[in-house]
Order: structure tokens, then sequence, then C-alpha cells
């Protein structure tokens, strides 16, 4: 088994050799849920198409708002912060804002304009020519297909094929070259309130698996009913459900991924390959998905 690495910032860059002959899909990612809920406040707009019915009901209220915003953060740092500690893969909700045309990142809130987040990764990209980025945009709000064309035009132009694209929505007319197709990432969410629950998901998930030749990722996060956030009113997404065990759990179960893949060659590398977390700067999350690279029989 080869050592780890030392310096995130350029993990893919300074893989090993046999690394850098695997597909991407063999190839550990860690990846950041809700990757651009960072920059979110209180004042941010509701997105109200984005909410479950009950509270597009109650959403003007004005505590209503600051309970989303609670619950709405995902992640701490920056998109610079989270390329540097080795997050390469994104995953976004997108929304159109019905007053003004702008395509905008969302969860529950209004986050800032794609393009926004685009260059900043664009701008990492550049300066790291050998890492490699994948964006998953699954969940679409208020888009009409002139809105999908307009984002991919964005794209585009200020990526060409420096990044890999994911849409979970219809083929986009004229832009099958720098979009995969759909069903190409198989994202297992566990959708369920208990730490505990979550991991089986993912246990059973690893334990059952044939070959694939799909992307997979496992997201080792909470999800919470709408009653367990007006249950804790108080509380946040960050103070409730992922600092009580999930962060911490999950990147224990990561590490334990390690002794399961000392026994298998590349091509039973199936299970899963982007890690997906909150707060990613919790327990070594990204280092301990990095290290799983150099398991295996044929290191």
């Amino acid at each position: 088994m080869t050592e780890p690495l030392s310096n995130n910032e350029f993990w893919m860059t300074n893989l090993p050799e046999r690394n850098q002959k695997w597909l991407l899909k063999n190839i550990a990612i860690p990846g950041s849920h809700n990757s651009f809920t960072f920059d979110l406040t209180d004042c941010n707009p509701v997105c109200k198409s984005s909410l479950e019915p009950f509270l597009q009901g109650i959403c003007s209220l004005g505590f209503v708002q600051t309970i989303i915003f609670n619950w709405s953060v995902c992640q701490t740092l920056t998109v610079h912060d989270q390329l540097k500690l080795g997050i390469r893969y994104f995953d976004i909700r997108m929304a159109c804002k019905p007053e003004c045309g702008d395509l905008n990142c969302v969860h529950g809130l209004y986050c800032d304009c794609i393009k926004y987040y685009l260059n900043e990764i664009k701008k990492f990209l550049v300066t790291h020519p050998k890492e490699i980025v994948i964006l998953d945009f699954n969940h679409f709000y208020d888009m009409q297909m002139d809105d999908f064309k307009r984002l991919c035009k964005e794209i585009k132009e200020m990526y060409g094929s420096l990044v890999l694209i994911n849409f979970e929505a219809n083929n986009i007319p004229g832009y099958t070259d720098i979009i995969w197709q759909r069903g190409t990432v198989n994202s297992i969410w566990p959708e369920k309130s208990s730490v505990n629950e979550v991991i089986g998901v993912l246990e059973n998930h690893w334990n059952s698996t044939q070959k694939s030749t799909m992307f997979t990722v496992l997201q080792g996060v909470l999800t919470p009913t709408t009653n367990f956030v007006f249950m804790n009113l108080a509380g946040t997404l960050k103070t409730s459900l992922a600092h009580v065990g999930m962060c911490k759990t999950f990147s224990e179960w990561i590490v334990s991924r390690q002794a399961l893949l000392d026994e298998q060659t590349l091509e039973n590398r199936t299970q899963a390959n982007i890690f997906l977390a909150d707060f990613v700067e919790s327990a070594d999350f990204a280092d301990n998905v990095i290290a799983l690279n150099f398991a295996g029989k044929d290191c």
C-alpha cells in the first residue's frame, strides 16, 4: 500500500502512476453536499418552488425564513477553500428567479448566481490543469428549456472541456458534447434522519453492489423531516444533525473501507467512487476519501 498524499490541493496531479491509469469511476473522490450554500444569509430570498407544500404556504412569515436558513446551510467553506481541501465533486441545485430571470443556485433560499461559482472553479482549474472537477446539476426549479440552454451556453463558453458535467434533466439540444447522459451517476441518498440508519443504507449498498459502469455517489448526510425541524426550531442543520455524529461516523466508515479495498483488485472497485458530505472540513473527511486510492491488491 502506497503512502497517502500530504497536499490535497494537487491530490489528483500527484497520484502515483498506477492511479493515473485508472478510469475516473475507480478513483475515490470527495464531494460536498449542496456545495454552494456557504454564503447564504437569512436575508436571502426564499425559493418557494423548492420547498415542501406546507412550507410554501407559510414561507412569507419572517421567522420561517430564518428557520429555512438555519436548515439550508450545508457548507461553510468557500468554493476555493473546498477545492484546496481536495473536493472535486460539486452537488448543485438550480433555479431561475421568476422576477428577473437570473440563474441562481438554491437550497431553500437563493444563493448567488451560478456564474460566480463557475468562475471560482475555473480560476482554480487554470492553475491546476491536471485536477478534474465534476459538476452535478441534479435539482431544477422554475426552469424552462430556454433557461437550460442559457445555462449550458454559460458553462461551455466559460469552461470548454475543463470540467465534467452531469445534468439530471432531459437532453439539452446542442449541448450533448459537454453533458453526460441522464443516468450516468447513480446517487445513493439514504433519506434518513438517524446516523445508524444512514450508515445501514450505505453498508447495504456496499455489500450488495455488482459491477457497474456508472459513477456512484454515496451520500453520508442526514435528511431532516419537516416535523424534525419544527421540533428543533432553535437548531441548525450543523448543530442538530451534522455535528451530532454524522460527519464523524461517516468519516470513520470511510476509513473502514480501506481494509475491504485491500482485498480487492482494481476491476472490483465498484461500490462507490464519490463520497458526499456536509461540512467537508469536519473529521478529516477529504483526507480519508483520498486515502482510499492507495488501498487495493494491485498497489
